[in-house]
């Protein structure tokens, strides 16, 4: 990749994610301007084997792998693996966890809108490796 590619050609700051160029914007709900959006993003980057608490969210949660290989299981089932540039969406009320595979790290793009107080979601216990399936 050149300069040029990174800089989009034209000197702007372009982002680049599996090769497919897009540019960072910002745009305004005007159906409620009002309101400040409850909208929240994270990065987050685990190790090998690390995962999250089991968690709810009163809203859907949509994760977004962006490198190495996530494992994510809902609701007792099965683990799913989950490749870079893969969107998960996981329902509102839905018992989950996420991490890193037990070889590689793991970086995602978590977003989930929070309640009106600011809750994110409602964290529950950690499990043993056997129970997570490992």
């Amino acid at each position: 990749m050149t300069d040029e590619d990174h800089q989009g050609g034209r000197g702007r700051d372009v982002r680049r994610s599996y090769g497919v160029a897009h540019e960072p914007s910002l745009e305004r709900d005007a159906r409620n301007e009002s309101e400040p959006s409850r909208l929240r993003a994270a990065r987050a980057a685990l190790g090998p084997g690390e995962r999250t608490a089991c968690h709810v969210h009163s809203a859907d949660q949509t994760l977004h792998i962006l490198d190495g290989v996530a494992q994510v299981q809902a609701q007792d089932g099965a683990v799913h693996e989950v490749s870079p540039g893969s969107t998960v969406t996981l329902l509102p009320g839905e018992r989950h966890w996420h991490g890193a595979g037990p070889d590689q790290p793991m970086t995602h793009l978590a977003l989930q809108n929070t309640d009106a107080d600011g809750t994110q979601a409602e964290r529950g216990e950690h499990l043993s490796d056997s129970e997570y399936g490992r």
